[in-house]
């Protein structure tokens, strides 16, 4: 059986929801699309890389980093895990099961 290999990636969160970022896309970005999701090129590099150093030795297939924008304009990342109601596969499978009987 083969390993699962998560892409590392950032997810900014923007008015329209949370958009996956990944490395290749640091570069690939135009100025118009940053500045459209309201953050720089180096403001972007700097949460990715807070994000890949946050995730060290976490779950990627059950947590993700998320880039935020405070109502100060200041960025910041967190860790959220999956929501079992949006993400059915992250479910408490005991607790799935005990519903069933």
């Amino acid at each position: 059986m083969d390993k699962f290999v998560v892409t590392p990636f950032l997810d900014l969160n923007t008015e329209d929801g949370d958009l996956p970022i990944r490395e290749e896309d640091l570069s690939r970005l135009t100025n118009a699309e940053l500045r459209q999701l309201r953050i720089s090129r180096t403001e972007l590099r700097r949460c990715f890389a807070k994000g890949i150093k946050l995730m060290h030795h976490r779950d990627w297939a059950r947590e993700r980093p998320i880039a935020q924008e405070s109502l100060d304009g200041e960025w910041f990342v967190l860790i959220c895990g999956y929501n079992q109601f949006t993400h059915p596969l992250m479910g408490d499978n005991d607790a799935s099961n005990s519903k069933k009987n």
